[in-house]
């Protein structure tokens, strides 16, 4: 059964969780070699008997011919690499011979060119991304130790983060999956993925300076530095909500996520790449682009307004110190929200507050805060 998003602000401190799976892609070698063949077919069979006994794994062996397309899973594989060697230390914990090494010396070879070796590899897929890249004498390992001592620790490692920063790209991916999970309940609503708050306090604060720095004393060169140092200051500490979600929008498409980017020094096809994973990851909501310069044409953050709005942090972490990072950030941002909104002489709107979590365990005490104050708890 479909579980339903609640954006009504009556229903505060909803605890939402959507099930995990995992995905076991193994690539064969490209060899003639009779022991080699022997090994894929050894691997094939104990993927086929591992999902036959647990539903909530699937598998697929994946051939690949075209070299452009191995230097591009390696590629997605170096996105979560910090991700992958925590796995690695996690499995070497329990007693798997795991070679604790980068994916680049796992699977390029040590002299020469380079060359790339992903073929006869296992690559182990939760709901976040790659969780697991495993060549096919680690492999075989490593699915013996499941068929024997159960399939347990795949929910363990999927729960294992680096104790470094999390790689951005998880955290587009952690709101994609939300977006996916609910695309029929957001056909009403329009989305707004990274978008700045406090543009009208900022902006009205920016033209009452700039009036005064230019009527008051001093000479030009003075004033323009003035200027400048102000506007600077306005873009370093420049707030982004993760996702806004705007019920009954007045100015934008309904059934629609929008990908703020600022005007100035844009990495179009960073945005372009951003816009296509949407639109690749989405049936039915349409994606587009919305780009705005939050200082000088504040007045268009009217865009934001309809009869209801939900504010949601992303976080990719669920320790219990991003936990209490995204209390403080929604509770923040919801107010410099409510004050932009009745400088632009909407006062009544209802705004509702959320944080996007990884489906795993969360401190209870936190879930609690969290329902005294409003603040819904969405696992995915």
């Amino acid at each position: 059964m479909k579980l339903k998003i609640s954006l009504n602000s009556e229903h505060e401190g909803v605890l939402i969780v959507i099930n995990k799976g995992f995905l076991f892609e193994y690539i064969p070698h490209d060899s003639n070699f009779s022991d080699i063949k022997k090994r894929d077919e050894e691997i094939i069979s104990m993927l086929a008997t591992l999902c036959s006994l647990n539903p909530k794994i699937n598998y697929k062996v994946r051939s690949i011919v075209d070299t452009s397309k191995e230097y591009a899973l390696f590629e997605e594989l170096k996105r979560y690499q910090r991700r992958i060697k925590a796995c690695y230390e996690r499995l070497n914990a329990l007693g798997l011979d795991i070679y604790l090494e980068s994916l680049s010396r796992k699977f390029k070879s040590r002299q020469g060119r380079g060359y790339l070796y992903l073929k006869g590899s296992l690559i182990v897929y939760d709901d976040v991304g790659p969780l697991l890249a495993l060549p096919s004498y680690e492999a075989k390992d490593f699915l013996s130790y499941l068929l024997t001592r159960g399939v347990s620790i795949l929910e363990d490692l999927s729960k294992t983060l680096p104790t470094t920063k999390v790689n951005i790209g998880m955290h587009e991916e952690l709101i994609l999956k939300f977006l996916r999970a609910y695309e029929e309940d957001l056909l009403d609503y329009a989305v707004l993925l990274e978008c700045p708050i406090g543009c009208v306090i900022f902006g009205r604060h920016y033209d009452n300076t700039y009036t005064e720095i230019l009527k008051g004393p001093g000479d030009y060169r003075t004033k323009r530095y003035q200027i400048a140092a102000m506007r600077a200051w306005s873009v370093a500490y420049q707030l982004k909500a993760d996702i806004i979600i705007i019920k009954n929008p007045k100015k934008l498409a309904k059934g629609t996520v929008y990908l703020y980017y600022g005007t100035g020094r844009v990495d179009t096809i960073e945005i372009e790449n951003k816009l296509r994973k949407m639109k690749m990851g989405l049936s039915k909501l349409r994606v587009d682009a919305v780009s705005f310069d939050p200082l000088y044409h504040y007045e268009e953050y009217d865009m934001i307004i309809g009869d209801e709005i939900t504010i949601i942090e992303a976080k990719t972490d669920t320790s219990t110190s991003k936990i209490k990072e995204a209390i403080g950030q929604v509770l923040t941002y919801s107010e410099i929200l409510r004050i932009d909104l009745g400088l632009l002489g909407y006062k009544n709107i209802a705004i509702s507050k959320g944080i996007l979590l990884p489906n795993s365990r969360i401190n209870p005490l936190l879930q609690l805060v969290c329902e005294k104050i409003g603040i819904k708890i969405i696992l995915v």
